[in-house]
């Protein structure tokens, strides 16, 4: 099986496990999961600084800083729309009157749209980074897999109808890198700047993600040395891997 079929079944794998642990149980778990989202963030931001800038340079496209923006100013959207799930937020959505039916669809598309843009660069044959990569995102989804089903369980969401949303957000990333795949067999005008367009866009979002994960206010605005330890184990671990 080729690398990025493997790629695309680990990328929908890892939230579905993830969030079935959490829905069958009726328990949320994303509390447990902060110091995972630490170094999830630190990773990927030396990933980004380390592969991918020298990558996207690298490469013929034009104006790679300006997709780059426009992945940043992207997620900025996202972000305001999912009320921070991709960083560790979680939010129950429930009122005084029922449970807010309006959660599924817009927290579910924005972070959907999100992991869309995170799986388009796994559809291609040359990635324009190694593994390291796909571990980071793959640390990244769960515990936003983790508050995502959380969210659902506090909803008191029926276990069918969780596992279908669930499912539906675990597609994205594996969408995404099928329309690459789509994308890549016709012309379509960017010829071979494809895979450096994809991966300035995911840029572009995996720094806004990083860079809010780690330099958000710990709680009390306290020094926390377990978050910066697991921070510097992170990029330590992302300049190794470069």
């Amino acid at each position: 099986m080729h690398q990025s079929w493997i790629d695309i079944i680990l990328l929908f794998a890892v939230v579905m496990i993830t969030g079935m642990a959490v829905i069958l149980s009726g328990k949320s778990l994303h509390s447990k999961s902060r110091l995972l989202l630490s170094f999830s963030g630190a990773f990927l931001l030396g990933l980004c600084l380390l592969q991918l800038f020298p990558y996207v340079f690298s490469g013929s496209l034009a104006s790679p800083g300006i997709w780059i923006i426009a992945g940043f100013l992207v997620q900025i959207v996202l972000e305001y729309l999912s009320e921070g799930v991709e960083h560790g937020h979680f939010h129950s959505h429930e009122h005084s009157h029922g449970h807010d039916k309006t959660f599924p669809t817009v927290v579910l598309i924005s972070i959907g749209i999100h992991a869309f843009f995170e799986g388009m660069p796994f559809g291609g044959h040359d990635h324009g980074h190694s593994h390291s990569l796909l571990v980071g995102i793959l640390l990244h989804k769960v515990p936003v897999a983790l508050v995502l089903s959380g969210m659902m369980v506090a909803a008191k969401f029926a276990k069918w109808k969780s596992l279908l949303l669930l499912g539906i957000f675990a597609f994205a990333s594996p969408a995404g890198a099928l329309v690459y795949k789509v994308l890549a067999s016709f012309d379509i005008g960017v010829g071979g700047d494809l895979p450096y367009i994809a991966n300035a866009i995911l840029i572009g979002i995996l720094l806004h993600v990083s860079t809010t994960i780690i330099f958000e206010s710990s709680e009390g605005h306290r020094f926390n040395l377990a978050k910066f330890v697991t921070i510097l184990i992170g990029l330590s671990l992302a300049y190794l891997s470069a």
